[in-house]
């Protein structure tokens, strides 16, 4: 890691949600984000997928963009289309059924790689998750990038008997190694 590439000291956290997940936990967890993230140095990128729902919150920290409406999902959506997910054995399918992620993974790489900036620093928060006590901008960057932003990527892992990891809270850093990754991923 280049170390003297300093990072954006912005962080920008990413999630995405339909009308119907908004009415259900959305309205409720971005809430909470709104009062328990500092007002300086974190903003919300939230990605919608059809109808707007009327009572989005109004706040400078949060944009909304429509999936609907973007010519690079609409591809992504079309392009894999016909893929199936691999067979597996009973009880985990659930790490293969891909089509409910789309969206996510669409509106991540979207996003990161198209960082405008070497080193931009963001956050993929479930829209389901609530805060229930107010973060600082230090512990938010801890978690997701390492004290010292050594981490590229970083998520939670299950461990055992799982061997997959939690994808609700991921950080990454956009630089080349990452933005390269991404990319692969659509």
């Amino acid at each position: 890691m280049n170390k003297s590439i300093m990072p954006n000291k912005e962080i920008t956290i990413i999630t995405s949600f339909s009308k119907k997940l908004w009415e259900i936990y959305g309205k409720d967890c971005i809430s909470t984000w709104l009062k328990r993230l500092p007002i300086k140095d974190v903003k919300i990128m939230a990605w919608l997928d059809g109808v707007w729902p009327d009572d989005l919150p109004k706040d400078t920290r949060i944009t909304y963009k429509m999936m609907d409406q973007s010519p690079e999902f609409i591809y992504f959506l079309n392009s894999s289309k016909g893929m199936l997910p691999p067979p597996v054995q009973p009880g985990h399918f659930f790490r293969y059924n891909f089509k409910p992620f789309w969206r996510k993974v669409f509106a991540l790489t979207e996003e990161i790689c198209n960082a405008k900036v070497e080193r931009q620093l963001f956050v993929w928060l479930d829209a389901d998750v609530k805060m229930s006590k107010r973060i600082t901008y230090k512990q938010l960057s801890s978690v997701a990038y390492g004290d010292n932003l050594e981490f590229d990527i970083s998520w939670l892992n299950r461990g055992e008997p799982w061997n997959c990891g939690e994808t609700g809270f991921i950080g990454i850093q956009a630089n080349l190694r990452t933005v390269s990754l991404l990319r692969s991923l659509r």
